[in-house]
C-alpha cells in the first residue's frame, strides 16, 4: 500500500482523482512531482495487468525528476506505463508504426543542425521560381521551419492559418519529402509526422486512445506549443478523458520561459475542465508567503485567470521578521544593509542584494565595497535603466552583429518601454527572411507598418543614420546632442540624464583609445561586455531584481522601495493597472519569493539628489509607511497575518 499521511489535503484530493480532467496549478516546492509519483505507482499497484498510463513533458527536466520519484518507490517490474517527452514518445510512435504514412521504421534523428542543413539544402532545389527569397544563410530558414512545426502547420491549408508566401508553403512541403526520401527525422518533424499518422489513421488512433494509454498525465502543460498541444488532443480526445495536466502558476505569474495562458484557455475550451490547486509551497516562510500574496493579487488578471491562486506556506514556521529599514540616504541605506550583514553573521552564499535599477545596484555595490564587503555585480548586454538609451544601445549591437536574436529581443522589449508598442521579434524575424534583410532593418520594416505614420526621433535617427548611411559615431554625437538639450519628451525617463552621463563618459574613453576611425565592432566590444562573469565564494552578490528570476537565497535585502525607484516612474506614469506597473508588480513578487527565511525592505527619502515617497508597493503588501518620519528604522512582525493566510 502507498503510504498518504505526508500528502496534505490539496495533494490528497489530486491523489484520489478519478472523475475525469484535471488541471493542478502549483508553484514550485508544492508537490507537483510528489503527487504524480506516487498516484501514478498507486494506479500501477491497484490496476497491475492493465494500468495504461502516460506521462509527458514538453521538457527532460520535469520527466527525470519524475522517473526517479516513481523509481523510488516502486518495488518489482511493471508493465503499462510510460514516462517521457512528447518528442520521446512521438519518436517512438513512428519507429511502430511510420510506415502506415510512408516512414522507415529505421529513420535516423538529425541531432546537428549542420545535418539539418543538408537536408533543407536538397529541399531548395526543388523549390522552383521562388529562389530569389531563398537565403544562403540556412540558419535562419532552419528556425522558420522550426516555427512551422511548432505552430502545427497545415500545407494542405495554408488559408486556414498564418498568412505565409506561396514560398514558405513550398519549402516546408519540400522539406518534409526531403527528411522523408533521405529517411531522416529532426526533433520538429517528430511531431507533425505523429500528428498526422494519428489524424489520418484513425484506426490506431482508436487502438492508442481506447487501448494503450487510458490516463493521460503532462507536466508543465503551459510550457507546450501548438503541435504538442494538437498531439495530445489525438491522444485524448473526449472532453471528459481521464488527463492530468500539472501547470506552475507562478512561471505564468513571472511570464518565464516562454509560459503562457494560451495553454490553460485551450484546456478549458476543449476539456469538461476541473482546475485545483497545490497553493502549499516549502521554501518560503509564513511572513513572506503572506506578503507576497497580498501583492500579486492587486494585479487585475491575477484572480481571474488564475483561479485565485495564492502562495501557502507549508513549511515549519519561522521566527524570522520581515524587516523594513527607512533611511535618509542612499549612502545610509547601504551603510545599514552592510551593517546588517555583519552584525547577523551572514554568509555570502546564503544572502543577496536585490534592486529595481542597474544605477542603485552599482551605487550599494560601490557602499559596501567601501567598508570592506566583496561584491559581485554581474555585467548585463544593456547596461542602462533608461529605456530610451536601451533601444539606442541593443540598436547599435544589432548593427554590429546582424542576427543577434537576444539582441533583436531586447530591441523589441526597450522599444515597447518607450512607446508602448508591441513589435514581436518572430514577426521581424520572418520579415528579414521575405525582404532577405538584417534584423534591424527588419525591425525598421515592421515598426513602419505597425504605425506608419511614426515621427519618433530615435525610430528615425535609427532609420536615416544606421539603416541608410551606416556612420554609427555621427548618430551617437547626433543622439548626445539631442538630450543634452533637454529633449526628453513626454516618456517621463528619469534614468536618462544619468545614464547618458556614463555613457557619453565611456564614449570619450573609447575614442581617446582608438580614435575617430574605429570601427563598430571595436566600439561595442570595448562597451558592452561578452560576459557576466561568475561571483567568488566570498562575494555577496547584488543584482537586478530581473536577474533574480528563479534563484533562491536564505536571505534577501531588497533596497529602492521608493516611489520612481521600484516601480520606476514610467510604470507610474501609466497607472494603476497598466501593463508597465503589472510587470512591476510582478518583479517584486519575484524579488520577495526569491527569500527563503527573511525579506529585508529598505528605501531612502532620496536617491540621486530627488526626494522620494514611499514605494505604493509597501502598501499593498500590508506594511503601513504612515509613521516613517517618527520611526525611521522599523521592522513589522507577520505571524498572526500568515497563520491565517
Amino acid at each position: 500500500m502507498i503510504d498518504t499521511n505526508h500528502l496534505n489535503a490539496n495533494q490528497l484530493e489530486v491523489f484520489e482523482w478519478r472523475d475525469g480532467p484535471l488541471l493542478v496549478l502549483g508553484g514550485p516546492d508544492s508537490g507537483k512531482i510528489k503527487v504524480q509519483s506516487i498516484r501514478m505507482v498507486d494506479i500501477l499497484y491497484k490496476q497491475r495487468r492493465r494500468p495504461g498510463i502516460l506521462s509527458l513533458s514538453s521538457g527532460t527536466k520535469a520527466i527525470n525528476s519524475l522517473k526517479r520519484a516513481v523509481k523510488t518507490l516502486l518495488i518489482g517490474r511493471f508493465i503499462g506505463y510510460r514516462v517521457c517527452t512528447f518528442h520521446t514518445y512521438a519518436m517512438q510512435l513512428l519507429r511502430q508504426h511510420g510506415s502506415h504514412i510512408g516512414i522507415e521504421l529505421d529513420f535516423a534523428l538529425l541531432t546537428h543542425p549542420e545535418e539539418r542543413a543538408i537536408i533543407l539544402e536538397k529541399a531548395c532545389e526543388k523549390v522552383i521560381g521562388h529562389s530569389k527569397y531563398i537565403q544562403e544563410d540556412y540558419t535562419i530558414l532552419l528556425r522558420l521551419i522550426d516555427q512551422l512545426f511548432s505552430e502545427s502547420y497545415n500545407p494542405e491549408h495554408p488559408d486556414d492559418q498564418k498568412a505565409w508566401p506561396n514560398w514558405v508553403t513550398d519549402l516546408f512541403i519540400a522539406y518534409c519529402d526531403a527528411l522523408e526520401q533521405y529517411n531522416r527525422q529532426d526533433y520538429g518533424s517528430l511531431i507533425y509526422f505523429a500528428n498526422r499518422l494519428l489524424k489520418e489513421k484513425t484506426y490506431l488512433r482508436t487502438n492508442v486512445v481506447n487501448i494503450t494509454w487510458r490516463q493521460i498525465c503532462v507536466s508543465d502543460i503551459h510550457l507546450i506549443d501548438q503541435a504538442q498541444y494538437d498531439l495530445l488532443r489525438h491522444l485524448a480526445p473526449n472532453r471528459n478523458n481521464h488527463l492530468l495536466a500539472f501547470a506552475d502558476h507562478t512561471q505564468l505569474v513571472y511570464q518565464w520561459n516562454g509560459a503562457s495562458q494560451k495553454r490553460l484557455s485551450d484546456l478549458k475550451r476543449d476539456y469538461d475542465l476541473t482546475v485545483t490547486q497545490l497553493p502549499e509551497n516549502n521554501h518560503c516562510s509564513p511572513e513572506i508567503t503572506c506578503r507576497a500574496n497580498r501583492l500579486i493579487v492587486v494585479n487585475s488578471g491575477i484572480q481571474k485567470e488564475m483561479e485565485k491562486v495564492k502562495l501557502v506556506n507549508g513549511a515549519p514556521s519561522s521566527t524570522m521578521k520581515i524587516n523594513y529599514e527607512m533611511l535618509n540616504s542612499s549612502r545610509e541605506e547601504s551603510e545599514y544593509i552592510a551593517e546588517s550583514i555583519y552584525s547577523n553573521n551572514l554568509q555570502a552564499e546564503d544572502c543577496v542584494i536585490l534592486a529595481r535599477t542597474n544605477q542603485l545596484i552599482q551605487a550599494i555595490a560601490h557602499e559596501l565595497q567601501n567598508v570592506g564587503i566583496e561584491t559581485f555585480v554581474p555585467q548585463q548586454k544593456i547596461p542602462f535603466d533608461s529605456p530610451i538609451l536601451g533601444v539606442m544601445s541593443a540598436a547599435l549591437a544589432l548593427a554590429a552583429s546582424p542576427n543577434d536574436r537576444v539582441m533583436l529581443k531586447t530591441l523589441c522589449r526597450q522599444w515597447n518601454l518607450v512607446t508602448g508598442i508591441i513589435v514581436e521579434s518572430q514577426s521581424v524575424e520572418m520579415d528579414s527572411i521575405f525582404t532577405d534583410s538584417d534584423f534591424l532593418r527588419a525591425w525598421i520594416n515592421v515598426v513602419s507598418r505597425i504605425k506608419p505614420e511614426q515621427d519618433h526621433y530615435i525610430f528615425n535617427l535609427i532609420r536615416e543614420n544606421l539603416q541608410e548611411s551606416f556612420d554609427f559615431l555621427h548618430t551617437l554625437e547626433m543622439f548626445f546632442d539631442h538630450f543634452d538639450h533637454g529633449s526628453n519628451g513626454q516618456h517621463q525617463d528619469e534614468f536618462l540624464s544619468s545614464d547618458l552621463e556614463i555613457w557619453q563618459k565611456k564614449h570619450a574613453d573609447i575614442l581617446d583609445q582608438h580614435g575617430s576611425d574605429l570601427t563598430l565592432n571595436t566600439y561595442m566590444k570595448n562597451f558592452f561586455p561578452s560576459t557576466i562573469g561568475r561571483p567568488t565564494p566570498t562575494s555577496i552578490q547584488c543584482l537586478t531584481v530581473h536577474l533574480a528570476k528563479g534563484l533562491q537565497f536564505k536571505h534577501v535585502y531588497l533596497a529602492g522601495m521608493s516611489q520612481g525607484i521600484f516601480p520606476a516612474v514610467t510604470a507610474l506614469h501609466h497607472g494603476v493597472h497598466s501593463d508597465e506597473m503589472e510587470r512591476e508588480r510582478r518583479s517584486c513578487f519575484v524579488a520577495l519569493t526569491s527569500a527563503q527565511e527573511s525579506v529585508t525592505l529598505t528605501r531612502s527619502k532620496e536617491y540621486f539628489g530627488t526626494p522620494r515617497d514611499p514605494s505604493q508597493f509597501l502598501d499593498e503588501m500590508g506594511i503601513t509607511s504612515t509613521t516613517e518620519d517618527t520611526l525611521p528604522h522599523h521592522s513589522t512582525s507577520l505571524e498572526k497575518e500568515a497563520a491565517t493566510a
